[in-house]
């Protein structure tokens, strides 16, 4: 009896065990099954994002319905169309770090097909059956910006600036954009480490790279020179500011020291201008063609690093609730993804030696959250606690009221028909009386 319970139990395992699906992988977040047969090269689908090959179409099959597909390009997004049974959908590329929710039409189906415009550099490709949790699902950056944080380097926002992306991306009420002045081209590497440390401390909104090139230099002149030899001038840098300016509208600006914190020429260069751009930017007759695009602009409030006059120093040491890191404990996150920044100077000069560097304030040289408020136009800070003193963030603007509805005017009464009805009463009565004292008279 007790052989034949062992056996019972035995076949009723076996039964449920096949009556599991079967996945091949999975995060450790939700069930979300990555679909293993891709038909790309195996360096799109290596999970390193430093290989890519050269791909005009990529199929993807799934026993289950697909959902989303996330798509690494290396260097250039390139638009694709999503090809299923008797239906296709055109999408753009937009982002190097693209995830793609199907749209309805496709999400019934266990084939796709992805038909790119031209040759696309692939680094990676995966599918899912279900919503990824840990893809960088990035947003547009076609509206207003409450901050905007010019960045020289990819890297630089993580290190000078450390601390106060957290502190304001994942308040849950500021929208934040990071505008890079240089364009690492020469390593592409960099633009995806970019992507990585902005993801990981809280920036949804895809940044803006320039098309100026990263070259080192420790002056002004030097910069300017370093510019020349690319190809572009001084007006060409100063322009593109301008242009994101007008673009996001920015209730608030933050820039680099005008020293270049450690004397960096490009540094110097970003910081030297904007104090330029911010006052064109609300100048008819400066960069005619963003202008047409997007009109004026006086941003209110521009802070630089470690300016001396107005200066406020932000708290980057208190936990974020519901995180438990504080914000300066999140960029030191954010600058791990710069793999390739590592074995620099900066790791030890945001960690430390043996990593003893746990607090914003440990650090007096290039200090992170020093600000000084170079230009205003809502007055100077009292409070000195918080870059947005004196403006009201966008989200935090209650919606106009709605205007009451149009009252239509009452046409006046029609009191025409009683008014002859009364005169005709009044000559009923008054005309015999008036006859009788006619007739007196004539009889006299």
């Amino acid at each position: 009896m007790k052989n034949i319970k062992t056996v019972l139990c035995f076949i009723f395992i076996a039964l449920l065990c096949l009556n599991k699906p079967m996945v091949l992988a999975e995060t450790n977040t939700e069930q979300q099954v990555i679909t293993a047969n891709i038909t790309a090269p195996k360096l799109c689908t290596d999970n390193k994002i430093s290989t890519h090959s050269s791909v005009s179409e990529i199929k993807i099959t799934s026993d289950l319905p697909l959902s989303h597909i996330y798509i690494v390009f290396w260097d250039t997004p390139v638009d694709f169309t999503l090809q299923g049974s008797n239906t296709e959908v055109t999408q753009k590329g937009e982002f190097l770090h693209r995830l793609i929710e199907l749209p309805p039409e496709l999400k019934t189906q266990k084939e796709i097909t992805v038909k790119f415009e031209k040759t696309a550099n692939i680094s990676e490709i995966s599918a899912y059956n279900n919503m990824p949790g840990n893809k960088q699902n990035w947003q547009p950056n076609n509206t207003e910006a409450d901050l905007l944080l010019f960045s020289t380097h990819a890297d630089d926002e993580q290190l000078f600036f450390a601390g106060t992306l957290p502190k304001y991306a994942l308040d849950g009420e500021t929208e934040v954009q990071v505008v890079y002045f240089t364009d690492h081209n020469n390593n592409i590497l960099r633009r995806h480490e970019l992507l990585d440390g902005l993801w990981a401390v809280g920036v949804r909104r895809y940044p803006v790279i320039s098309f100026l090139p990263d070259a080192y230099s420790e002056s002004y002149e030097g910069a300017i020179a370093n510019l020349k030899k690319a190809g572009f001038s001084e007006d060409d840098a100063l322009n593109f500011q301008i242009e994101q300016i007008r673009k996001f509208k920015p209730l608030v600006i933050l820039g680099h020291d005008l020293k270049g914190e450690y004397g960096h020429g490009q540094h110097i260069l970003n910081a030297t201008l904007l104090t330029q751009a911010v006052i064109k930017a609300n100048d008819s007759t400066a960069h005619q063609s963003s202008f047409e695009l997007y009109g004026l602009w006086d941003t209110p409030k521009l802070y630089l690093h470690l300016y001396k006059e107005n200066q406020l120093v932000l708290d980057l040491d208190t936990e974020i609730a519901g995180l438990g890191k504080t914000p300066f404990q999140i960029s030191k996150e954010g600058f791990a993804c710069h793999g390739t920044q590592q074995a620099t100077w900066f790791k030890t000069w945001l960690n430390g030696k043996n990593n003893e560097i746990t607090k914003a304030t440990q650090i007096t040289k290039y200090a992170p959250g020093v600000f000084g408020l170079y230009r205003t136009t809502v007055g100077p800070d009292i409070l000195k606690t918080d870059l947005f003193e004196n403006v009201t963030k966008r989200s935090l603007i209650p919606p106009p009221e709605p205007e009451p509805p149009e009252q239509t005017p009452t046409p006046p009464k029609n009191n025409n028909f009683w008014q002859i009805s009364l005169v005709f009463v009044l000559m009923a009565v008054v005309s015999p009386v008036a006859l009788f004292v006619f007739k007196k008279i004539k009889a006299k």
